[in-house]
C-alpha cells in the first residue's frame, strides 16, 4: 500500500506542470551556459578577431608640408605648430544644434576662427547666394537631395530656399537662434553631413586655437563628444605681400584639382589641403610629402574605440628659389613708390576734367569707394560714428529718389535713355548690368542684328521696351527668377522681373555705390568727411592732428590725398586708377636665374590658408587692381620700342642696312597707308639723319618703319607676309617666340602677324609677358645665347640630400654676327649715355654703366600709354639684366626705376656690410 502511494506521489510529482517548466528552464539555461562558454572561452579569440576585422577602419595622417627658401636659405614659406579642433558626426547628444552652438561660442568667444565650408553665403543685407558655379550648385543640390535627376522645383530652388530647407527640414534648427548663430550651426552640421557615410573621418572646424579655447573645451569635455584636439601645422608665409604671386597659397582641393592630382597620385582624397596657386600648386607633389595612416577600431555608430596600428607620415621636399629676398622686396617697394609718384602728380582739385592726364580729387575718392575700400556696412552698424551716421542719413534720402525714378521707368511713364541726365542713365543702365551678373539676361542669345538691342545700346529706346522684348524673345532665364514657362505669360514674367529688380536695388551693394558716387560729385557730403572716414574706418592709421587739420580746413582735401598717396598710407593699389599696377623681372646674366620677380600689387596669402578669411578673399576677387594676377607671367603687353633691338638685329643680319648707313627722318612714313608718324612729329621736329645706333638711342620710329618696309620688299614687290616672317625668325632666335621657362603657368608669347611697318616699332599685335621680355634682354646681354630662365634652384630631400638641382637649359646657341650684336649693344648704351639718348637724364653721373632701351606702347586710345624699360649692367661685362613695366602711366617713368634697382643691387650710396650670403644650404 505504501509502495503504491509512493508511486502515485512520484507520478504526480513528475507530471506537475511547475516541474516541467522548471526542467525546461534548467535545460535551456544549460544550453545557454554551454553556448556562452563555447563563444567566449573555446572560440573567443576566433570571434574577436572576426569582429575586429569587420569593425576596423583606416584613416589618413597628413604629412608635414615642406619649406620654401630664397637663394640664400631665408625662409619664405614654412609651418608652425598649432592646435586644431576636429569633430566627427558620431557623437550622441540630445540636441546636436545646441552642442554645435556651444562649441562655436567657445571658439569664437575666445577670438579664434571657425572654418566654415558651406556652399551658401549670406551678406549684411541677408541676401543668400550660392558660392559656386552653376555646375557646382547643381552638384550640391543633387548631393543634398540624394538623387541624380532633380525635379523642376528642386532645379530652380534659390539659395535662400535651399538654406531654409537645410535649416528647418534637414537639421531642424529652431528659430530661437539668431540668424547669424543659425547660419553657423547649419554650416558646421552640413560639413559633418557630407561625411555621413564615413563618420569615423573627422572634420577640421578650427585651426590655431588658443590656449584659452583648448582649456575651455577640455574643462567641458562631457558636453562635446566627438571633439578631438590634435597638434597641427599652420602654413606661414614670410613677407607675404612681396612673394604672394610667386609662392601662391594652399587650400582645400577643388574638384578639378582633385581629378588632375589623383590621376598621378592615388593617395589624394577630396578633403586634402593642396597647393592652389603659384609654386605651391606647381610643386605640389614635391612639397606635400607622403601621408601616414592609422587603423582604428570603431563601433556600429562609427565612434572610435581603439587605435590598432599607425604608420607615420613622411615630410615633403624643401624647395630653394633663385630669388633674392631683399632684392625682391626692394624692387617691389621701388615699383610701388614710382607708381604712387605718377598717380599723385595726376591728382587735381575737385570738379576738374577727368582724363588721361588729370584725376579730380573727388573722382579719386569715388575710386576708393568703387574699389570697396570704404565699408558701407559700417554705416548701419550699432557703433557707427557720427560721420557715418551723417552720410547714411543723406544716403537714405537720395536712395528713395533714385529707386522711385527706376520704378517709374519700369512700370510708369518711361523715356529713352538718351533723354536722361548722366546720373539717371547710370541707374537705368545698371539694370542690364545687374541682370547679366545674376545670369537672368542671356546676352549671348541676342543676335547682333537685333534692332531693339541695338536701340538700347545707342540709348534711343527705353528700359521697359527692351526688357519686354527680351522676355518675348526668350532672352530671360526664367529659372533664375524661380519661374518656369509652363505657368506664366509675358505680363506675369515682366511683373516678376520688375519685382526682382526692385528687390535687388533695395539691397544691392553696387547700386548703393552709384548713389554714394553722385553724392560725392554733387558735394551732398563734404569731401573732407570722406577723408575723415578713412581714419574712422581704420583704412589709414589714426592721427588726431590730421583729422583736426581737415575739420578746420587748414589742409585742403587735394593736398591731403596727394600726401597720403606719396607716403603710401593710401597706396595706388587702393584707387585702381591709372596707374595702379606694374611688374619687374631681374635676372642674373651669367646663370639666367631670376633674382627678382615682382608683380604689384600683391596680397597677404596668409589670410587665404589654414582658416581662410572669406571676407578678405571676396574683397580680393572684387579688387579692380587685380592683386591676385601675377603680371609677370599672366599678363601680356605690347613691347613698344624695346622690340626695336629685334628689328635692328634683323635688319643688320639680312643686310638691308649697314651699321653706319644713315636714313633721314621725314616724320610721316608715306610708303604705306595709313601712314604712321614718328613720335617727334607732335612736338614739331624730326631726328634728322640717323644710323642704327642713333636710331636706338633716340628711338626713331621713322628709321624702323623703313626697316619694316625694306624687309617686306626685299624680294621685290611689297609683301607683308615676307616682312613678318623675317621678324618672326629673328624674334625666335632671340627667345621671344617661346615661353620663358620660368616654373609658373605663363601665357604664350605672340609675335605680330600683321602690319610689318608697325611691327618694327613693337606695335601691331606684338604681345609678351614681362618674363619673356626679361629673357630676351638677358639673351642680348649674353651675346645671343638663349637660355631658359628659372626661379627654382634646387629641391632637397627630407634627409638633406639633393633631389634635384636645376641647370639652366640652353635653347638656342648664338649664330649671329658678333659685330651685329655689338652694334645693338652700342645702341642700347647710347640710350643712357649719348647727348640725345632717351634715358640719358636719368643716368647722368650714375656710377654703373647701364645699357638699356625705353619703350612706350599704346593699348587703349582712352587710357595713357604703357611705360617700359629694358636694360642690363654693367655695359662692358653684364651681370644683371631685366625689364620693368608700368601700364597706363605715360612714358619716361620706368627708366629711373630700373636705375634705382641697379643702384640697390650694387649697394650704391650704402654703407658696406659684412653680411655675406652664399647659395648653400643653411
Amino acid at each position: 500500500m505504501e509502495f503504491k502511494k509512493l508511486i502515485k506521489m512520484f507520478v504526480k510529482f513528475i507530471t506537475n506542470r511547475m516541474l516541467i517548466v522548471f526542467v525546461v528552464f534548467i535545460i535551456m539555461f544549460s544550453v545557454l551556459i554551454n553556448r556562452l562558454f563555447t563563444l567566449q572561452i573555446v572560440d573567443g579569440e576566433k570571434y574577436l578577431n572576426s569582429f575586429t576585422i569587420q569593425a576596423s577602419k583606416e584613416r589618413e595622417i597628413v604629412s608635414t608640408r615642406a619649406n620654401i627658401y630664397d637663394r640664400y636659405g631665408r625662409i619664405l614659406a614654412t609651418n608652425e605648430l598649432a592646435y586644431a579642433l576636429l569633430l566627427d558626426d558620431a557623437f550622441d547628444v540630445p540636441d546636436k544644434n545646441l552642442m554645435v552652438h556651444q562649441l562655436v561660442s567657445i571658439i569664437e568667444g575666445n577670438g579664434d576662427v571657425v572654418s566654415y565650408s558651406f556652399p551658401i553665403e549670406i551678406d549684411e543685407y541677408k541676401n543668400f547666394t550660392f558660392t559656386g558655379s552653376k555646375a557646382a550648385t547643381l552638384r550640391f543640390k543633387k548631393d543634398l537631395f540624394g538623387k541624380e535627376t532633380l525635379n523642376d522645383d528642386e532645379t530652380i530652388m534659390q539659395a535662400e530656399e535651399m538654406y531654409q530647407y537645410i535649416k528647418n527640414d534637414l537639421f531642424e534648427v529652431p528659430n530661437t537662434y539668431s540668424d547669424v548663430d543659425a547660419y553657423k550651426i547649419v554650416a558646421i552640421r552640413y560639413m559633418l553631413y557630407q561625411k555621413r557615410f564615413m563618420k569615423y573621418q573627422q572634420e577640421k572646424i578650427a585651426t590655431n586655437i588658443s590656449e584659452k579655447t583648448l582649456a575651455d573645451i577640455r574643462e567641458n569635455s562631457s558636453l562635446f563628444p566627438g571633439v578631438t584636439i590634435i597638434e597641427d601645422t599652420l602654413r606661414i608665409y614670410n613677407d607675404s605681400e612681396y612673394f604672394s604671386n610667386i609662392i601662391g597659397y594652399t587650400g582645400k582641393v577643388t574638384e578639378a584639382l582633385y581629378e588632375e592630382l589623383s590621376a598621378v597620385d592615388d593617395s589624394y582624397t577630396t578633403t586634402d589641403i593642396v597647393g592652389r596657386t603659384g609654386l605651391e600648386q606647381e610643386y605640389e607633389l614635391d612639397l606635400k610629402g607622403e601621408k601616414g595612416s592609422e587603423t582604428v577600431l570603431v563601433n556600429n555608430s562609427g565612434k572610435i574605440i581603439e587605435v590598432l596600428d599607425r604608420v607615420d607620415p613622411t615630410p615633403g621636399k624643401d624647395i630653394y628659389l633663385t630669388i633674392d629676398r631683399d632684392l625682391q622686396i626692394e624692387t617691389y617697394n621701388l615699383l610701388e613708390k614710382q607708381i604712387a609718384t605718377v598717380l599723385a602728380d595726376k591728382i587735381i582739385s575737385a570738379g576738374g576734367e577727368f582724363n588721361q592726364k588729370t584725376i579730380p580729387v573727388d573722382e579719386a575718392i569715388i575710386a576708393l569707394l568703387d574699389n570697396n575700400i570704404y565699408s558701407l556696412s559700417d554705416f548701419i552698424s550699432e557703433d557707427a560714428t557720427e560721420t557715418e551716421k551723417n552720410i547714411y542719413s543723406k544716403y537714405l534720402i537720395r536712395k528713395d529718389t533714385s529707386v522711385n525714378f527706376v520704378k517709374e521707368q519700369l512700370i510708369g511713364v518711361d523715356k529713352a535713355v538718351a533723354l536722361m541726365n548722366k546720373e539717371q542713365k547710370e541707374y537705368i543702365q545698371y539694370i542690364v548690368s545687374l541682370l547679366k551678373e545674376k545670369e537672368v539676361l542671356k546676352t549671348a542669345l541676342i543676335p547682333s542684328d537685333d534692332s531693339v538691342y541695338t536701340s538700347w545700346k545707342n540709348e534711343s529706346t527705353t528700359i521697359k521696351i527692351f526688357l519686354k522684348h527680351a522676355i518675348e524673345n526668350n532672352y530671360i532665364d526664367l529659372t533664375s527668377l524661380s519661374l518656369t514657362d509652363k505657368y506664366y505669360d509675358s505680363d506675369a514674367i515682366y511683373a516678376t522681373l520688375v519685382d526682382f529688380i526692385l528687390e535687388k536695388y533695395d539691397t544691392d551693394y553696387n547700386f548703393s555705390k552709384i548713389i554714394y558716387s553722385y553724392m560725392i560729385r554733387n558735394n551732398v557730403v563734404s569731401l573732407k568727411n570722406w577723408c575723415i572716414l578713412l581714419y574712422e574706418q581704420g583704412i589709414i592709421p589714426d592721427n588726431e592732428a590730421a583729422i583736426k587739420s581737415l575739420r578746420n580746413n587748414s589742409i585742403s582735401v587735394h593736398t591731403f590725398i596727394v600726401d597720403k598717396i606719396l607716403s603710401l598710407e593710401l597706396p595706388p593699389k587702393l584707387f585702381a586708377l591709372d596707374p595702379c599696377s606694374g611688374s619687374a623681372v631681374i635676372t642674373d646674366v651669367k646663370t639666367s636665374e631670376v633674382l627678382a620677380m615682382v608683380s604689384y600689387p600683391g596680397y597677404d596669402n596668409n589670410r587665404l590658408v589654414n582658416t581662410i578669411d572669406s571676407e578678405y578673399y571676396s574683397k580680393l576677387l572684387q579688387d579692380k587692381s587685380l592683386p591676385m594676377l601675377n603680371r609677370t607671367v599672366q599678363s601680356r603687353i605690347a613691347p613698344g620700342s624695346i622690340f626695336k633691338m629685334v628689328s635692328a638685329l634683323t635688319s643688320l643680319e639680312t643686310s638691308i642696312v649697314t651699321k653706319n648707313q644713315q636714313i633721314t627722318d621725314l616724320g610721316t612714313f608715306t610708303k604705306v597707308t595709313p601712314s604712321p608718324r614718328c613720335w617727334t612729329v607732335v612736338s614739331g621736329y624730326s631726328h634728322g639723319k640717323v644710323n642704327i645706333v642713333d636710331a636706338l638711342a633716340v628711338s626713331c620710329n621713322y628709321f624702323f618703319y623703313e626697316m619694316g618696309y625694306r624687309l617686306s620688299t626685299r624680294t621685290g614687290n611689297y609683301s607683308a607676309a615676307a616682312g613678318l616672317e623675317y621678324f618672326k625668325d629673328y624674334a625666335t632666335k632671340l627667345g621671344l617666340n617661346d615661353k620663358s621657362g620660368v616654373e609658373l603657368p605663363e601665357y604664350s608669347p605672340r609675335i605680330s602677324d600683321e602690319a610689318p611697318v608697325q611691327t618694327a616699332i613693337g606695335q601691331a599685335t606684338n604681345n609678351f609677358t614681362t618674363t619673356q621680355l626679361a629673357r630676351y634682354i638677358n639673351t642680348i646681354a649674353r651675346d645671343g645665347d638663349v637660355y631658359e630662365i628659372n626661379i627654382v634652384d634646387k629641391i632637397i630631400n627630407p634627409n638633406g640630400t639633393v633631389y634635384f638641382d636645376k641647370t639652366p637649359l640652353l635653347l638656342y646657341e648664338n649664330t649671329f654676327n658678333i659685330d651685329n650684336i655689338s652694334t645693338i649693344k652700342q645702341g642700347m648704351y647710347a640710350v643712357t649715355t649719348s647727348s640725345k639718348g632717351t634715358a640719358r637724364r636719368f643716368f647722368d653721373n650714375f656710377p654703373i654703366e647701364v645699357a638699356g632701351k625705353t619703350g612706350t606702347a599704346q593699348e587703349n586710345m582712352n587710357r595713357p600709354d604703357h611705360s617700359l624699360f629694358a636694360g642690363y649692367a654693367p655695359y662692358d661685362s653684364p651681370e644683371i639684366s631685366g625689364v620693368v613695366i608700368i601700364p597706363f602711366c605715360g612714358s619716361s617713368v620706368t627708366a629711373p626705376l630700373f636705375r634705382d634697382i641697379v643702384g640697390y643691387y650694387y649697394r650704391i650710396n650704402e654703407v658696406p656690410t659684412s653680411d655675406q650670403f652664399t647659395n648653400e644650404l643653411q
